[in-house]
């Protein structure tokens, strides 16, 4: 997945239930004490960067929100810095989230829409159960 190469906002497409937050880190050096002498390590920093990304999640009796129905599962957050996403992205490009599309962004709305609409059928395992198809062995409550 090529990173958007904008550098002012995007809009990201999430299909996690409660969304997450992006977050990014430095490697720095480090020394760690031993029991006979220091050596330098790697160690993740935090930048002190982050954006909540919204998640496709609502209440049982609530409308949805986010745009979730008409995005077809997607939950959409407008206004992400591309330079905060880009780095993300960079740094989690080997997880299962990224790698298996259910979260992504553009520069453009429709865009970030076409790809929802062409990823409607990628499940994330998180979905909610359909009362109406109970797998065997699960019996309604009364």
């Amino acid at each position: 997945m090529a990173a958007p190469q904008s550098s002012g906002t995007l809009t990201v497409a999430c299909k996690l239930p409660n969304g997450l937050i992006l977050r990014t880190f430095d490697m720095v050096d480090t020394h760690e004490q031993g029991p006979l002498q220091s050596r330098t390590v790697k160690m993740a920093r935090y930048t002190g960067q982050s954006f909540k990304i919204n998640g496709n999640s609502f209440a049982q009796n609530k409308a949805p929100m986010f745009g979730q129905m008409e995005n077809h599962g997607f939950a959409l957050t407008h206004d992400v810095p591309a330079d905060l996403w880009n780095k993300w992205l960079e740094q989690n490009k080997d997880a299962e989230i990224v790698q298996r599309g259910h979260i992504f962004a553009h520069g453009d709305g429709r865009s970030v829409r076409a790809e929802a609409n062409e990823k409607k059928a990628e499940k994330t395992g998180l979905e909610r159960l359909d009362q109406k198809k109970t797998p065997r062995g699960i019996a309604k409550a009364a």
